[in-house]
């Protein structure tokens, strides 16, 4: 049974996918208007030209084989070349309206909307995950200092009661006072702790990375 291009062209016209008519020799003999959009040619460049040319060169066998074999192709990552030679990713259901030998039909589905959707989502999921490791960095820390609060609060404070207690002349004076110094830098730290809201690191010995404090908790 002889193909009609006409007819082909008119009973797919409307439909939002690219639509193209392969001949059993591999060329094109209709196709609908869809097929500027997403081949980014006019019809008439479109028409009688074989199909491989709008193909990648690496993926002509997968498209013989797909045309080999009608109904709705799996996803094979199967692109078609637009005008500026760019690569779309198309979804593919082959029809064979006038016997295994005959013309195929090759509705092309444009996908680039669905993987642009499918990259947001990822980055999206990922900016997720961080945000969540944030949060739980962040709720951490804030337990850690409280914890660590309590103890040191008891340290500085006997520690001050006794260096009032003793003479500066005192041997244990100088003890004492390297005793509170190091006590406060231990607060400062906490307080830092207490004010981590994100995570940041810097390099450390042996190429490894640790918690950027002054960074996580938003200080210059």
């Amino acid at each position: 049974m002889n193909q009609d291009p006409a007819l082909l062209q008119s009973l797919f016209e409307h439909t939002p996918d690219t639509v193209l008519a392969v001949s059993p020799q591999g060329v094109i003999t209709a196709c609908n208007a869809a097929s500027e959009a997403l081949l980014g040619r006019p019809l008439a460049a479109v028409l009688g030209r074989s199909l491989v040319s709008f193909v990648p060169e690496e993926q002509v066998p997968m498209w013989l084989d797909v045309l080999g074999q009608p109904g709705p192709s799996a996803d094979l990552g199967l692109t078609l070349l637009d005008g500026a030679g760019h690569r779309v990713p198309v979804g593919l259901h082959v029809l064979s309206p006038f016997g295994a030998a005959g013309v195929r039909l090759v509705i092309a589905q444009d996908q680039r909307l669905l993987h642009d959707l499918k990259r947001q989502l990822e980055t999206t999921l990922l900016q997720l995950s961080a945000d969540k490791e944030h949060l739980m960095l962040a709720a951490l820390a804030g337990a850690a200092a409280h914890e660590l609060n309590q103890p040191l609060t008891s340290v500085l404070g006997y520690a001050e009661l006794l260096r009032r207690k003793v003479e500066d002349s005192d041997p244990m004076a100088s003890q004492l006072d390297v005793i509170l110094q190091q006590a406060e830098r231990m607060a400062e730290l906490v307080r830092k702790i207490g004010r981590v809201s994100k995570y940041e690191t810097k390099s450390y010995v042996m190429g490894a990375n640790i918690v950027d404090l002054d960074k996580s908790a938003g200080e210059k």
